[in-house]
């Protein structure tokens, strides 16, 4: 499993990343941090809400530790 995630995980980074990188640091670079700094903001925001909604699920409770 951890091989699978790490393959995806480098694959998207390859094909994602240098299309976002550099988009967000050359607004930033002509002046429109404000837009960039409110996605980034939203975008935490909406993450952690997401990872709240699962920890008050209480559905990460039925999974088993790795080692046990």
């Amino acid at each position: 499993m951890i091989l699978y995630l790490v393959l995806i995980h480098n694959i998207a980074n390859a094909v994602v990343f240098p299309f976002a990188d550099p988009l967000g640091k050359g607004l930033r670079a002509a002046g429109d941090a404000m837009f960039t700094m409110g996605i980034s903001l939203v975008t935490t925001i909406g993450v952690r809400l997401i990872f709240w909604i699962r920890f008050r699920q209480g559905k990460w409770k039925t999974y088993r530790v790795i080692g046990e």
